[in-house]
């Protein structure tokens, strides 16, 4: 037997790491043949692809993109609050001020949480001084903040309406031998063409789908390296060193061009 672990680089050049204990978790195992791995099992590598890839549109989840250049992006506005002090803390609470809600970066996201409130995905308190918004049963499996494949080297949390649904394999390359790190490993790559499921229904709110942003990969198809172990798994093992954070624009208009 030998082990599949799923990571990916992406074809406009971009990567990132996976933590170990997310791809312990979808870790394939296949049977060998001639005492090698089993690579050559279209479905087991397409069935990787969509167990590696889970979310691709998304929202800002109380805070505010703005944009730059090249798909990049600085964080502006945040209403997310620190709840670790707390015994059982929330996976994500918001607070935002009633005295700032017509400022143009906080009314953004103001208005922005208000639909995920009516769509159901968010609950909202209100205060004498402020609003308070946390997640729903109904929302918490939609709840992102990883950084899979270098696609939120921030961790900023997102609320994530659509998944990557793997298509093709285009080419698979054999196993070869590649200097990592100056360790010669066996390596290979395989590219899959891919495209977006249809959004959960809470994202049909057009306020909402303009507020959209795309999570990598930004494109068609996807090459992704494997990468073998000593210990006989394969796994990968590319990062994006420049983590930088990018992400696409269903509507940049709809945020505000630069901070307050």
């Amino acid at each position: 037997m030998c082990v599949i672990r799923v990571a990916w680089g992406l074809t406009h050049g971009s990567g990132g790491a996976v933590s170990r204990s997310c791809l312990r978790l979808v870790a394939l195992v296949v049977a060998v043949a001639s005492g090698g791995c089993g690579v050559q099992s279209s479905s087991v590598l397409v069935h990787a692809v969509g167990q590696r890839f889970p979310y691709y549109e998304c929202v800002p989840l109380g805070w505010v993109p703005i944009p730059t250049s090249h798909n990049s992006y600085m964080v502006g506005y945040s209403a997310q609050t620190d709840d670790s002090s707390w015994y059982l803390p929330a996976k994500w609470v918001a607070n935002i001020d009633r005295s700032t809600t017509q400022r143009p970066d906080v009314k953004a996201e103001f208005d922005l949480l208000i639909r995920l409130v009516d769509a159901g995905v968010l609950q909202m308190s209100m205060a004498s001084d402020r609003f308070t918004f946390h997640l729903t049963w109904n929302g918490l499996p939609y709840y992102y903040e990883d950084d899979e494949f270098g696609n939120n080297p921030l961790h900023e949390p997102f609320l994530c309406q659509s998944r990557i649904v793997p298509g093709a394999i285009l080419w698979r390359e054999p196993v070869r031998s590649e200097s990592i790190g100056g360790v010669d490993k066996n390596v290979f790559r395989a590219a899959f063409s891919w495209s977006r499921e249809r959004p959960a229904s809470w994202a049909n709110d057009p306020f909402v789908a303009s507020h959209s942003v795309i999570l990598a990969p930004f494109s068609s198809p996807i090459v992704v390296r494997f990468v073998q172990d000593a210990d006989g798994s394969w796994e990968m093992d590319q990062v994006n060193d420049a983590g930088i954070p990018r992400i696409g624009f269903a509507d940049q208009s709809s945020w505000p061009a630069s901070a307050p």
